[in-house]
């Protein structure tokens, strides 16, 4: 698999849909961390994570691993975003190769190219 197989498969497959964070396969989310928020604080979390489209919990806990660079926090629509690029550098790529192939005469495909 090559690096944009390994990034494309990363984006789109490899984040949970709460919120972009794994735990290992069959463990439980057991552990737990309490913290203190105002009333201010809470309403913006909430809101943010509604936002995202995540449950409060989620949200903490993509922005916690991501604040220890575990993980970035990607939602559905950042997910979107990521899957259309790769898909449009891809295609830089692929005529990068042509134009290389047709100045060289690099065989591409089977074919000998000719410079015309």
């Amino acid at each position: 698999m090559g690096p944009a197989a390994g990034f494309r498969e990363c984006v789109m497959n490899d984040f949970a849909t709460d919120g972009g964070v794994l735990a290992s396969p069959g463990e439980r989310k057991d552990k737990v961390v309490h913290t203190r928020f105002g009333a201010s604080e809470m309403a913006k979390i909430e809101g943010a994570a509604e936002k995202a489209g995540v449950t409060v919990s989620a949200f903490m806990r993509s922005l916690t691993l991501e604040g220890a660079g575990v993980r970035p926090f990607f939602t559905q629509d950042d997910r979107a975003v990521l899957g259309l690029l790769l898909s449009e550098i891809s295609a830089v790529g692929v005529n990068l190769n042509q134009l290389h192939a047709r100045q060289t005469g690099v065989k591409l495909a089977g074919r000998k190219r000719t410079n015309r």
